[in-house]
């Protein structure tokens, strides 16, 4: 119960998120808001969507951590579970991990895909698995904003914490 719960209060943030006034078109001399812009997954910018995965696989799965910036402008902020990191402690990180014997595996929720408005929304699940340990899976709901082509700010809430798990520890 308590799990549904969390996922619950998850989504609902993850939706109020998706709902934030964007700024102003002087053209329209209106707000814009983001789930009016948003596009379901056949009418969604495709481009975008594959450069959120492309970063998952690269970054992730292959610890490429050189392509971060492939995928990240420069003054990137990522937000994770309440936690704000600039770029440069999230490149170091990534790094971190990647040095670690952690493997990774993503699978992807195809119905949960959005986009509009230079943003892409999504939930992935992510499998944690170092040597012989049972691998352990995590469940993200992300907001990937771009600008110019990278990710400019990233909002992402995962169940169950990574820092909680048994299989991230310092020095892995």
């Amino acid at each position: 119960m308590r799990q549904i719960w969390i996922q619950a209060n998850i989504l609902v943030t993850c939706i109020a998120m998706c709902s934030l006034t964007l700024p102003v078109h002087a053209a329209e001399n209106e707000a814009v808001l983001f789930h009016e812009k948003a596009q379901s997954p056949q009418q969604m910018d495709s481009s975008l969507v594959q450069s959120v995965k492309n970063m998952f696989e690269q970054v992730l799965v292959r610890k490429q951590i050189g392509k971060i910036a492939d995928f990240f402008t420069k003054d990137a902020v990522v937000f994770s579970n309440g936690n704000k990191v600039d770029y440069q402690d999230f490149v170091e990180s990534q790094h971190e991990l990647s040095s670690s014997s952690i493997q990774y595996a993503i699978a992807y929720d195809q119905q949960a895909w959005l986009s509009g408005h230079e943003k892409v929304a999504g939930r992935v699940f992510i499998t944690l698995q170092k040597s012989v340990q049972e691998a352990q899976k995590i469940e993200v709901i992300f907001i990937a904003e771009f600008q110019k082509g990278k990710i400019k700010t990233l909002w992402e809430l995962a169940y169950p914490d990574l820092s909680t798990l048994s299989v991230v520890e310092k020095n892995s």
